[in-house]
C-alpha cells in the first residue's frame, strides 16, 4: 500500500508581530519573503503556507525554544505548543497554494542576543470524538536521535517538520550581533570528538562586509573577515568533544554608511563530512542560523504592533486587556467578578468571588434557567440559599455569563483548586479538572460544556452542571478552602482546540499576580468555597450514562431502575443524575434502605417530558454498606425502559410490582406536550390517579404538574414495555471509584 503524502510541501513558518492578514494576503505573496522578527514581551501572530500535496485537510502544532544551530528534536520536543494549539488548513487540490486562516501566538521572553526558533508539525487531521482533544490524537513527536549521522538521515528523509531560524535585521544597523546554541551529541562511546565545519554562506551584502564567530568557551573562534563575493564562503574547522554544549556569537560588520540591500541575508551553518567510501566526501548541513535584512520589517515594525492594530482596529487584541487609557469593553464572552460588573476591563478590586460561578449543592437544580438568569441574573444564588461545597459527595456547579456576540459558540470548563496550590494553573489539568465518564462507564475525560449565544449583548447559562465528585475536606490538601475557577474558549473550524486560557499562562509568583490575571482575562473566573461535612462517606460510587436519542417523543415515558444481587439488607444506596436542566424533571432518589430480604434490591425513577432533541446524562449511584459485611459477587447494574404510559410499573419483569416502587419518584419535565399553568384539567386529574393506582407516590417533584395541565391523552390499561439500549444496559460494566472485591454487570 503506497504511503500516503504529507498534505503540505515544506510549508512556510512566517511571523507577522501584531498584523493579521488574509490567506489570500499570503499565498498571493508566496514567492517573497514577508516575514518579521519574533518581538520578545508581546504577542506575535505567525501563520504557516505551503504548497498542497493533495486534497486534504492538514492540522499543525508550533513550538519555540532558544535559538539552536541543530535541532536535534531532544532540545525541542519538550517545549510546550504554541496558542491557540492545533490549527487546520483547508488544500482543495493538489499543487494549491494555502496558507492558515488562523495565527499561531507568542509572547517570547527577552534572551537578550538570543533569538527564538519555530517548529511545526503536520500531519493529516482526522476528526476525534467530542471528548477527545485533538491535540491528544496527533502522531507522536520524533524521539531523540544520538548522533549527527542519524540525525543527518532524518531531516534529510522526514517530511513532518518545518523550522524557522531566522533574525531579520536592520540594513542601516552598524554592527550586528546573533548569539545561537550549538550542542553535540553522540551514543557510540568510541566517538571522543565530532569534526565540523562552522562557515559563513551569504549572498547580496557587499564583498567589504566583515563577520567573525567566537564560543563562550574558546573552542570555536574566526577573527574578523571579510565575507568576499557571494560565490566564497569563510569559515573555521573545528574539532569538538563529542559532549560540546556552548554559545556561538556571530558578528556583522557592513562597510561604514553602507544600506545593505533589501532581502539580502547572511547564515551561519554546521556542517559535518560524510565518508562516500569512493574518495569523494559529502557535505552533511545539519543546522542553520540565518540573518535577513529587510527595512521595513524592522524601523517600521511599531507599526505592527499588538497595540497598533489595537488602535487601528478598535478591538482588544485576545480578549487580554493592558493599562491602555482605562477599563475597556471587549468582544465575546466574559465573566462578571461582582454581581455589579460591566463590560470594562482590566478590573480592580479583588476577584475572588465570581457570581457567574455558582454552586447549588448536591443535587442538579432542575430550574436553572429561572432560578439564575432572566429576573435573576443579579442574584448569588449561591449566597442566597447558603450553598457551600459538601464533602464526600457529589456536587454540582452551574456557570453564566454575557456575550457580546450573536451565535458565539463558546465551550467551558471548570477546576476544583485547594487554595495553597491555587498560583499553579500547571497543575490545574492533571489533578484539578472536574471530570465526565463515558458510556463504557469507565475512561474518565476533562468535563466540557457548550453554548451558543442566541443574540448580542446575552446573557447566558451552561445548562448542564459541573460536576465535582466526592471531594476531600480541604485539609487533606493541606488547605482551608477551595477555589473554583472556570475558564471559556472559542472553538472555530480551523481551530477546533485552542488553548484554555491556564494553558496560555505560567505558574504565578503572588496572590495578587494571580488576581491582576484574573482582573485581565474576560474569559476566566474565579470564587473561593468552604465546604461543610457531608457525614459519612460513600463506600462505593459507580458512574454511568444514559443516552435517550432524538428518534423518541417528549410524551414518551421511561423507569429507569437500579438493580442489586447480593446486596447486604439494610445498606443504603442513592441516585443523582446530572443533564441538561430540564424543569420538572428530576431523575434521582435520597439515600434509601435496601431492605429487600433476597438481596436483589430495585429501586428506580419514572419520568416523562425529555426534549425532542434527545437527552445525555451522567448517572451517580452512591452505595453505603452501613456496617454491614459486604457480600462476594455483589452486583450492581442500570434498566432504563420505555413504555407506553405511567402504568409501565406494573408492566416490570414478571409482571408484577418491583418491590419498594410505592417510594419511586415520578417527574414531568416540561417538554411533555399540553403543560399548561394550572392544575384543574381533566387530563391532570385522569394522570394523577393512573399514577396512584399502581402504588407510585409522586415525589415532591410532581408538585410541578400541580401548576400546569396535561394534553388529554387515552392512558388504556393495555401497556408494553420494552428494553431499549440507550447507554445503559444491564449487562455492561460501570465505572467504580473505591471498593474493593466487586463486580458491576
Amino acid at each position: 500500500m503506497p504511503t500516503r503524502p504529507y498534505p503540505l510541501q515544506s510549508p512556510d513558518i512566517i511571523p507577522l508581530f501584531g498584523k493579521n492578514v488574509s490567506p489570500h494576503a499570503l499565498t498571493d505573496e508566496y514567492k517573497s519573503f514577508v516575514s518579521m522578527n519574533l518581538q520578545p514581551n508581546d504577542d506575535n501572530n505567525i501563520y504557516v503556507r505551503g504548497i498542497a500535496s493533495e486534497k486534504a485537510q492538514t492540522v499543525f502544532t508550533l513550538r519555540a525554544v532558544p535559538s539552536e544551530l541543530i535541532l536535534w528534536p531532544q532540545v525541542w520536543t519538550d517545549s510546550p505548543m504554541l496558542a491557540p494549539g492545533p490549527i487546520i488548513v483547508e488544500s482543495s487540490k493538489a499543487n494549491e497554494v494555502i496558507a492558515s486562516t488562523a495565527p499561531f501566538v507568542f509572547r517570547p521572553s527577552n534572551l537578550g542576543g538570543f533569538n527564538h526558533t519555530l517548529i511545526t508539525v503536520q500531519s493529516h487531521f482526522d476528526k476525534p470524538p467530542s471528548n477527545i482533544r485533538v491535540r491528544d490524537t496527533l502522531p507522536p513527536l520524533p524521539k531523540a536521535i544520538g548522533n549527527w549521522r542519524d540525525y543527518y538521515d532524518f531531516i534529510t528523509t522526514d517530511k513532518t517538520l518545518s523550522y524557522y531560524n531566522v533574525v531579520v535585521a536592520d540594513p542601516t544597523a552598524a554592527i550586528m550581533s546573533i548569539t545561537t546554541r550549538l550542542r553535540i551529541f553522540e551514543d557510540d562511546e568510541d566517538t571522543k570528538t565530532v569534526n565540523l565545519r562552522i562557515a559563513i554562506e551569504h549572498a547580496g551584502i557587499p564583498p567589504e562586509t566583515e563577520v567573525s564567530v567566537s564560543s563562550d568557551g574558546g573552542t570555536i573562534t574566526l577573527g574578523r573577515t571579510k565575507v568576499g563575493k557571494s560565490s566564497e564562503d569563510v569559515g573555521i574547522n573545528v574539532s569538538l568533544p563529542s559532549d560540546f554544549d556552548g554559545v556561538i556569537t556571530l558578528n556583522i560588520f557592513p562597510p561604514s554608511g553602507e544600506i545593505l540591500d533589501a532581502y539580502s541575508w547572511v547564515s551561519l551553518q554546521a556542517t559535518a563530512l560524510r565518508d562516500g567510501g569512493d574518495g569523494i566526501s559529502t557535505a552533511c548541513l545539519l543546522g542553520a542560523l540565518n540573518v535577513v535584512f529587510e527595512a521595513d520589517a524592522t524601523r517600521n515594525a511599531r507599526f505592527a504592533s499588538p497595540a497598533a492594530i489595537q488602535l487601528k482596529d478598535t478591538k482588544i487584541h485576545k480578549g487580554f486587556v493592558g493599562d491602555g487609557d482605562g477599563p475597556q469593553p471587549v468582544t465575546g464572552w466574559w465573566f462578571r467578578d461582582t454581581l455589579s460588573d460591566t463590560n470594562a476591563y482590566p478590573r480592580v478590586g479583588i476577584m475572588s468571588h465570581s457570581p457567574d460561578i455558582q454552586e447549588v449543592g448536591i443535587a442538579p437544580d432542575a430550574n436553572v434557567a429561572e432560578d439564575m438568569g432572566g429576573a435573576n441574573k443579579g442574584v448569588d444564588y449561591s449566597d442566597k440559599n447558603n450553598k457551600n461545597l459538601v464533602s464526600d459527595a457529589p456536587n454540582y456547579v452551574y456557570l453564566r455569563g454575557n456575550c457580546t456576540e450573536k451565535d458565539w459558540t463558546v465551550q467551558s470548563r471548570l477546576f476544583c483548586v485547594p487554595n495553597n496550590v491555587l498560583l499553579e494553573p500547571s497543575t490545574y489539568s492533571s489533578s484539578w479538572s472536574c471530570m465526565d465518564y463515558d458510556d463504557k462507564h469507565q475512561n474518565p475525560y476533562v468535563a466540557v460544556r457548550s453554548i451558543t449565544s442566541p443574540s448580542a449583548s446575552s446573557f447566558n447559562i451552561f445548562d448542564n452542571a459541573f460536576m465535582i465528585l466526592n471531594p476531600k475536606k480541604p485539609s487533606v490538601w493541606g488547605a482551608d478552602h477551595y477555589c473554583l475557577v472556570a475558564e471559556t474558549r472559542v472553538p472555530t473550524v480551523h481551530t477546533p482546540d485552542p488553548h484554555w486560557p491556564h494553558e496560555d499562562t505560567g505558574n504565578f509568583a503572588t496572590g495578587d499576580d494571580f488576581n491582576t490575571w484574573v482582573a485581565s482575562i474576560p474569559t476566566v473566573a474565579w470564587r473561593n468555597v468552604y465546604s461543610v461535612d457531608g457525614g459519612t462517606a460513600a463506600d462505593l460510587t459507580i458512574m454511568s450514562r444514559m443516552t435517550v436519542t432524538k428518534k423518541f417523543s417528549p410524551s414518551q415515558y421511561w423507569l429507569l431502575t437500579v438493580n442489586g444481587e447480593n446486596v447486604p439488607k439494610d445498606s443504603y444506596w442513592a441516585l443523582t443524575t446530572n443533564g441538561p436542566s430540564v424543569k420538572g424533571l428530576d431523575i434521582s432518589f435520597e439515600k434509601s434502605l435496601c431492605a429487600a430480604e433476597n438481596g436483589q434490591p430495585t429501586h428506580g425513577c419514572n419520568f416523562t417530558g425529555l426534549p425532542k432533541d434527545g437527552y445525555d446524562a451522567q448517572l451517580v449511584l452512591q452505595w453505603w454498606s452501613n456496617g454491614q459485611p459486604r457480600k462476594n459477587g455483589m452486583k450492581f447494574s442500570f434498566s432504563l425502559i420505555a413504555s407506553k404510559g405511567p402504568l409501565a410499573a406494573s408492566q416490570h419483569v414478571g409482571g408484577k410490582l418491583p418491590e419498594g416502587s410505592e417510594h419511586w419518584p415520578f417527574s414531568v419535565g416540561e417538554h411533555y406536550p399540553g403543560l399548561a399553568s394550572h392544575p384543574g384539567s381533566t387530563p391532570y386529574r385522569q394522570l394523577v390517579p393512573l399514577i396512584e393506582k399502581v402504588g407510585i407516590q409522586p415525589h415532591p417533584r410532581l408538585e410541578i404538574i400541580k401548576k400546569r395541565k396535561l394534553r388529554k391523552e387515552r392512558h388504556g390499561a393495555e401497556v408494553g414495555v420494552k428494553l431499549v439500549k440507550v447507554g445503559v444496559e444491564p449487562d455492561e460494566s460501570a465505572f467504580i471509584i473505591g471498593g474493593d472485591n466487586i463486580s458491576i454487570v
